[in-house]
């Protein structure tokens, strides 16, 4: 066999570049960035500052930590500890014992786990969801799925159940249902709710229902019955055209009702009195022996409502009022203005829309004097004053609902271009630019403002500090406790002076 002959390359020391300029090039850098790194930490009583690389601050009782912002860092307060790596993967704990206690969300909303004092929870979407729930009087009920094939779980450790879709099984507190057994299906299907068993052909062709108080069957298009103990009996033919009721006039509520849908129809008892005309376009309903009455013609641009505590006036798009539950909600020209209003001896609360993206909420505990305010313009800002005092802006905000636990928590960092935050109570002020690129803080009577993390920064505190960086120290001058600071090329030729409790404390 013939050998190819190995191959020819000369003299390799020529072909391989002189890689003495490389360790010294490595060499400098290195020694930069650890003089980067070193010179950027800020020190302050409550601050290390390394932004990007690391931000570390305590205030009163909040923990904050970041690194490699915007994707890795912590907070702790005493009402919740959260940390994450943005947004593979976090976690929050709620101290609180009323509310959730944990949770880890993974590239949210795809995996969650949730664990409370009395269920856990654990979901994949959209192939597994597992539910653990812990009752006073049973050990564990347990609800496993991977959706849509199989189902398994236990009320109790001798109630257990299985499924596998369609070919047979048992899944028990799904769908509405207490219980669902099927073989086939959609051939043969058994469910059962609060003692009332209904059985499935063909689904949902063909069933027949007993048990409890209500009996039913039906062939679907040809006929449906149904019977409720004490009630006239029910029937459609030809379903959904024809349908009727069937009375002796000694059941507990005597009916008489009859459609021909959608043409005409009405259904008439003691209780009510219904009526509908080319459905849904004209209907109405009384109630004898009362003010109640309710018109809905041309349908959906006019309709009147009026009961106890119940008031509704609509001329759709113009104008609409509704008033229920001591609370009132009014629109003009919809969806241009709307707006709900609801006061009592606890609470007022006002809120208002335009176009549905100009948004504007106001919660009053009156009891504690507590104050919650939302407003947000869709998609640009969103506006909070919390309960605890503190204000919050945000630009740009693209989700159009309140969802501060969800993807607020998990993906918010990455599409704010600004935010703003005061909170009176702790006495600080801080905003944020361009994902923080460009920073402000003040906190108490030390203020610092940062550009590019360490690029350039300028440090205050009255009859203390102030002090201008370069580079964290590539050039740095100011003064301190009235002696200058000078340093240059991370050299320091004067570090100012400062009194021994002012030193400790920084320490």
């Amino acid at each position: 066999m013939h050998r190819r002959p190995p191959p020819h390359f000369g003299d390799i020391t020529k072909k391989v570049p002189d890689l003495s300029s490389a360790r010294r090039a490595i060499r400098i850098l290195g020694t930069l960035l650890v003089a980067w790194a070193t010179g950027a930490c800020s020190r302050h009583p409550t601050r290390v500052d390394a932004w990007p690389l690391f931000y570390y601050e305590e205030l009163g009782n909040r923990k904050t930590t970041e690194i490699l912002w915007p994707i890795g860092g912590s907070t702790d307060t005493p009402e919740y500890s959260e940390a994450g790596a943005w947004p593979i993967v976090t976690t929050r704990k709620d101290k609180n014992p009323a509310r959730e206690q944990s949770s880890v969300h993974a590239v949210y909303p795809f995996f969650i786990r949730r664990a409370g004092s009395f269920m856990r929870q654990t979901w994949l979407l959209p192939f597994f969801l597992r539910t653990n729930k812990k009752w006073a009087d049973d050990p564990r009920d347990i609800d496993n799925m991977i959706f849509p094939l199989l189902f398994w779980g236990t009320e109790t450790p001798e109630d257990k159940y299985f499924a596998f879709f369609p070919i047979y099984g048992t899944v028990r507190h799904r769908l509405a249902r207490d219980e669902i057994f099927f073989v086939l299906f959609p051939i043969y299907l058994r469910s059962k709710f609060k003692g009332h068993t209904a059985n499935n052909v063909l689904f949902p062709l063909i069933a027949w229902t007993y048990g409890g108080n209500r009996r039913s069957s039906r062939v679907l298009p040809f006929y449906t019955y149904l019977y409720i103990e004490g009630e006239p009996k029910l029937w459609s033919v030809l379903w959904p055209i024809i349908h009727f009721s069937t009375s002796t006039g000694e059941e507990r509520t005597p009916r008489s009702l009859f459609y021909i849908f959608p043409l005409f129809g009405w259904d008439n008892s003691f209780r009510l009195r219904k009526w509908t005309v080319l459905w849904p376009f004209f209907s109405g309903w009384t109630r004898p022996g009362t003010d109640y009455y309710r018109w809905v013609g041309p349908w959906p641009f006019v309709r009147f409502q009026k009961d106890k505590g119940l008031l509704r006036v609509q001329f759709w798009p113009f104008y609409g009022y509704f008033l229920q539950n001591e609370g009132t909600t009014q629109y003009i020209l919809w969806p241009l203005y709307r707006q709900f209003y609801k006061e009592t001896e606890r609470m007022k609360q006002t809120e208002w829309d335009i176009l549905y993206i100009f948004r504007n909420k106001v919660y009053r505990d009156k009891q504690n004097n507590v104050l919650d305010v939302r407003r947000m313009y869709w998609p640009f800002f969103r506006y909070f004053r919390k309960v605890d005092g503190s204000k919050h802006f945000h630009l740009f905000s693209p989700l159009y609902y309140w969802d501060e636990r969800g993807f607020e928590r998990n993906y918010s960092r990455f599409w704010r271009i600004f935010e703003y935050v005061k909170n009176p109570a702790t006495d600080e002020t801080s905003w944020r630019v361009v994902w923080r690129l460009i920073r402000y803080d003040k906190i108490k009577d030390y203020r610092t403002f940062n550009v590019l993390g360490p690029l350039f920064r300028y440090e205050r505190e009255p009859e203390r500090l102030t002090r201008f960086s370069i580079l964290s120290g590539l050039l740095t001058v100011g003064s301190r406790g009235g002696s200058p600071v000078f340093k240059l090329f991370y050299i320091p030729f004067a570090g100012g002076a400062d009194t021994p409790e002012a030193e400790v404390e920084a320490n």
